[in-house]
């Protein structure tokens, strides 16, 4: 009593031979929960489910297979989100939890579109990932107006320190447009294409650039590319991962290299 948990399941009567149907709903505080469900011996089908807090919201829906080996498929709408969640993930504790990781296996989808005259960043982001064994499988596109940032790649979650692999490229039409979006101005506004592939030391806060280009007459030379590793973990990589994303460096890490 009181301790601001409440949780009602309601069963349909009207049950499937060998499976239970039903509603659930829950309020931890203030974050509600509320899906439908059918469960039978091999499986749990969630749909209908919304998710509301503070600081979240989103609808999914996931299949998640019990026998004969435990799987799981879900698809998450995102509603309303504020990035500063991020900076409460402890990515080095969460990475510790290698006999968990062992176990999973689950393919994820995530979108979120912006709201109109929303103060977002990106205007659409699909996020993709698949986690089997330990090693987690990702593809994400982002679209900044016209713009297209995207990167696919994997990292081993079960390696001592973990290294994430990335694949990326930006396509602009137009190049000041882009940069407007980080607070910075310009007048070259000509086709921009940039693509860069490396990997990233999440705990000890390294990366390593394996190619950087932008469009077809830009190539970085061995130089170049210490150059740009340096600056990386200097400006934006000068925390923990989490904060890689902050607009702030991104626009200093992006004026230190023009």
């Amino acid at each position: 009593l009181k301790s601001g948990l409440y949780i009602d399941i309601y069963l349909d009567d009207k049950n499937i031979k060998n499976s239970i149907n039903g509603l659930f709903k829950s309020k931890i505080f203030n974050t509600n929960l509320k899906f439908n469900f059918t469960y039978d011996q091999n499986s749990l089908n969630i749909y209908n489910s919304f998710f509301r807090s503070k600081k979240l919201s989103f609808k999914n829906k996931s299949l998640i297979t019990l026998e004969p080996f435990l799987d799981s498929k879900s698809k998450f709408e995102i509603e309303d989100i504020d990035l500063e969640i991020f900076k409460q993930l402890k990515l080095d504790k969460l990475l510790k939890s290698k006999d968990i990781f062992k176990q999973i296996n689950t393919k994820n989808e995530i979108n979120f579109k912006s709201k109109k005259f929303s103060r977002s960043f990106f205007d659409k982001l699909n996020l993709k990932f698949e986690l089997a064994f330990g090693r987690l499988n990702y593809s994400k596109k982002f679209s900044i107006s016209n713009d297209i940032l995207q990167c696919e790649g994997n990292i081993n979650l079960l390696e001592e320190f973990p290294l994430l692999f990335f694949d990326c490229s930006i396509n602009s039409e137009n190049k000041r447009d882009l940069l407007k979006k980080f607070y910075i101005d310009i007048k070259d506004n000509e086709i921009f294409n940039l693509k860069f592939n490396g990997n990233l030391n999440i705990l000890n806060r390294k990366i390593n650039f394996k190619d950087i280009s932008i469009n077809e007459n830009y190539k970085a030379s061995n130089e170049d590319l210490k150059y740009f590793k340096e600056s990386f973990e200097n400006i934006l990589f000068n925390e923990d991962f989490v904060r890689i994303f902050n607009l702030n460096k991104i626009k200093k890490f992006i004026l230190e290299i023009s």
